[in-house]
């Protein structure tokens, strides 16, 4: 109690407290049925009555279809290695590109149009 105040539930003192009813457990019973099992739960409101029933035999995983092991996989093919100068440079020897032409920019706009792929038969004008 802190400076006189009650927290929580309050005391009933003085009160008279009604009985409550007597309870009841819930009775469970299974009995195998043809088929699946038959349960049945008997408690206060009365008898309820439910049939399970087996299914049909489950699909099992193929190895190798369906799931895998985790073992390596087959190497890839070889791959191409960039040659400097050529496929990438290190740009100490490059131009700042201030001295680029108007002729120079277009010539590099229509190698990039030119190199990409065209879908659905798109016209790619340079």
């Amino acid at each position: 109690m802190l400076k006189g105040k009650v927290y929580g539930a309050q005391p009933l003192s003085g009160k008279a407290i009604p009985r409550g009813m007597d309870g009841i457990s819930p009775v469970v019973g299974i009995e195998e049925i043809e088929g699946g099992y038959r349960v049945t739960i008997t408690d206060i409101s009365g008898t309820n009555v439910m049939d399970l029933m087996n299914g049909a035999d489950g699909y099992t995983p193929v190895k190798g279809k369906d799931y895998f092991d985790g073992k390596q996989g087959n190497p890839g093919k070889d791959g191409y290695t960039p040659v400097k100068g050529i496929d990438y440079f290190d740009g100490k020897d490059g131009k700042d590109g201030k001295d680029l032409t108007e002729e120079d920019k277009a010539d590099i706009v229509s190698a990039v149009l030119n190199s990409l792929p065209v879908y659905n038969g798109e016209v790619v004008s340079a």
